[in-house]
């Protein structure tokens, strides 16, 4: 069933600064908190007098200042007599004013322990009719990258390389951002961190995210952009569903299309349904394509132009067209450098 980006965002928009749908949240301290069941004990000590509260996540708070990078889990409810929600940007319209807040998972110390990050990404997923159930973001890549629905535009790549496949137009909302991190003091390797990627905001025109732990949307609660980190010890996986209309157009075969960067030569060998191999060399010394790992890639057409993506080393080449189906391409970058180009 194709993904629904609809009711993708719209579970988005419900549910990024809230438990989710479920009513779990997860923490590596205290494994699976119940909001529910939190809820009933406050009850019962008579924390939450009356009715009206709603679970949300906010940002935490210690000496009445905000602490970049925590949260906690807080019942809330309006009250004109009660306390404004501090955060380090202007807070979204629905949580202006002042508000009874009762805190139901709250943790001193360098970090909170929330990592609810997969899973809120697999029920954003599931709510678009792709069913996904993973609690962590290693489990969740390999998912997603094992679909037949999916294409991988960038593998563990830089922000410069990720920047690139931004501007491309090809990620929309609903597709999914894995964020890999290398620690420089114990070399220890791994994904971190994962978020769904929500389009461009209409104020800035900056690239968003939506994630838990920290929830964000839209800018909130820090204003970060995609990338949330622009540290060197970070890499990027940007991974695309190809939508119900995303067609690909039918290309003669084969269709070959020769460059040259300098002094490395190569051919692009253009396949159906946005596959593409290359291999290294002229197209009389070229003897396979897609030897390796980082010669497999995708193609996809935005408007004029054809976008090439190489998932593994994370350049993205950009071809203007006339036709594709006629194999007329018109100029070429690779990485926004101008190449000499041939097509076969």
């Amino acid at each position: 069933m194709p993904f629904d980006r609809i009711a993708a965002e719209q579970y988005v928009r419900e549910f990024w600064s809230t438990p989710c749908d479920d009513g779990k949240i997860y923490s590596y301290i205290k494994g699976i908190v119940d909001v529910p069941t939190e809820q009933r004990k406050l009850e019962k000590q008579g924390k939450l007098p009356g009715t009206g509260w709603k679970a949300v996540l906010l940002p935490a708070v210690e000496g009445g200042a905000v602490v970049s990078g925590k949260e906690r889990g807080c019942f809330i409810r309006t009250n004109p007599q009660g306390e404004e929600i501090l955060a380090s940007v202007a807070v979204p319209t629905e949580w202006a004013g002042k508000w009874d807040i009762v805190p139901f998972y709250e943790v001193a110390g360098a970090h909170d322990g929330l990592v609810d990050c997969a899973h809120y990404v697999s029920r954003v997923l599931t709510r678009g009719k792709v069913e996904v159930n993973q609690p962590g973001v290693p489990g969740l890549v390999q998912v997603l990258r094992n679909r037949q629905d999916t294409h991988t535009l960038g593998l563990e790549v830089p922000l410069a390389a990720g920047d690139r496949i931004m501007a491309t137009g090809v990620m929309q909302f609903g597709d999914v951002i894995a964020y890999f991190h290398t620690d420089p003091k114990t070399n220890q390797r791994g994904y971190a961190h994962s978020a769904v990627y929500t389009g461009k905001d209409a104020r800035a025109g900056e690239h968003r995210l939506s994630c838990h732990t920290v929830a964000r949307f839209d800018g909130f609660p820090d204003g970060t952009t995609w990338n949330i980190t622009t540290d060197a010890d970070w890499r990027f996986t940007l991974i695309h569903f190809i939508d119900k209309d995303e067609t690909f157009p039918n290309i003669p075969q084969p269709l070959r299309l020769q460059l040259t960067r300098g002094t490395v030569n190569e051919v692009y060998d253009f396949r159906p349904k946005g596959i593409v191999a290359r291999g290294r060399g002229t197209a009389g010394t070229v003897r396979s394509f897609g030897a390796l790992p980082a010669d497999h890639g995708y193609w996809f057409v935005r408007g004029f132009n054809v976008f090439v993506f190489w998932p593994r080393t994370g350049e993205v080449a950009k071809i203007g067209v006339g036709n594709v189906a006629a194999g007329q391409f018109l100029s070429m970058t690779v990485d926004d450098v101008a190449v000499q180009f041939s097509v076969l």
